[in-house]
């Protein structure tokens, strides 16, 4: 390998650590504004991580609580619970780009204190838990996972092979289908349904497998464009209806047909929509074999 881009990639690698990115606000600043609001109800007395805190970790008569995906740790990575997707660490001090953007603090507010309570959360309820996860301190072990994944991705970026020309590395791309369809899951490959599903798909987004994952129409309609762009050329399946599972497919059927009854019982598997737990860069739309790591 050329030298010169060796020594490029050392000094790439030793700024990992102290690169700095610019957030659209604090989350202090966030917090502010849910005390502006809340202050305006009798008897508010300030925020308190303490019930912050109990809150977090509580299901409140349900079957979930906050910390059934965050984990009762939020300085460390966390697992959605239905589609066992990695989750980047909820507390600012380990994820600085939590709470930082307004649109998205109130956008997973309203989502998760659905699924958590049934009804939107209060403006005391906020202001507490972002209280409680402004408290928690970042972790050495945190701080590391994030320096070495940081390094690996620069190093993935300069000497990745061109394994694109492969017709199992999904190339397209769009940022809010990035942000939003990954969000719980993997973001599925355009190519993986045709058109009509991901249209059928795109209009029942208030009910999507048990989950509202509404989103505003102009971003529902960037989205939807993309994915029929983008979408499968294959011949049509004969069905009445749109197929809205990828898993159900008839390629998705063909692809994985040689996989073994246990391999699918597997606890790291869980699911068959658990792309990522046998193909280690499904989130970066590589499917091919190189990548493939089947659960022993």
């Amino acid at each position: 390998m050329n030298r010169s881009i060796t020594k490029f990639a050392l000094i790439l690698l030793a700024s990992a650590g102290v690169a700095q990115t610019v957030y659209a606000q604090p989350a202090e600043q966030t917090l502010a504004g849910f005390k502006q609001i809340a202050q305006a109800a009798p008897g508010f007395q300030g925020f308190s991580a303490a019930r912050g805190e109990q809150f977090f970790k509580s299901t409140h008569g349900g079957d979930w609580s906050c910390s059934t995906c965050h984990t009762q740790n939020p300085a460390a990575q966390g697992k959605h619970t239905k589609t066992d997707k990695p989750i980047k660490p909820l507390a600012p001090a380990a994820n600085a780009e939590r709470f930082t953007d307004p649109a998205k603090v109130e956008k997973w507010f309203k989502r998760n204190c659905n699924d958590v309570l049934n009804r939107a959360c209060t403006p005391l309820e906020k202001g507490d838990v972002l209280t409680f996860l402004l408290s928690v301190p970042k972790s050495k072990e945190i701080a590391m996972r994030k320096y070495i994944l940081t390094a690996l991705s620069l190093c993935a970026m300069l000497f990745a092979a061109g394994a694109q020309a492969s017709g199992e590395v999904f190339a397209a791309t769009n940022p809010k289908w990035k942000s939003e369809c990954a969000s719980c899951h993997i973001a599925y490959p355009a190519r993986l349904l045709p058109a009509e599903s991901w249209r059928a798909l795109m209009g029942g987004l208030d009910k999507h497998f048990g989950t509202d994952a509404s989103v505003d129409a102009v971003t529902n309609a960037e989205i939807l464009a993309f994915l029929e762009k983008n979408a499968s050329r294959r011949k049509p399946e004969p069905v009445a209806k749109p197929t809205l599972r990828i898993t159900e497919t008839r390629w998705y059927i063909k692809e994985h047909d040689e996989v073994a009854a246990r391999t699918w019982k597997d606890p790291r598997v869980k699911s068959a929509a658990n792309c990522a737990a046998c193909h280690t860069q499904a989130e970066n739309g590589d499917f091919s074999e190189r990548t493939l790591r089947v659960p022993k």
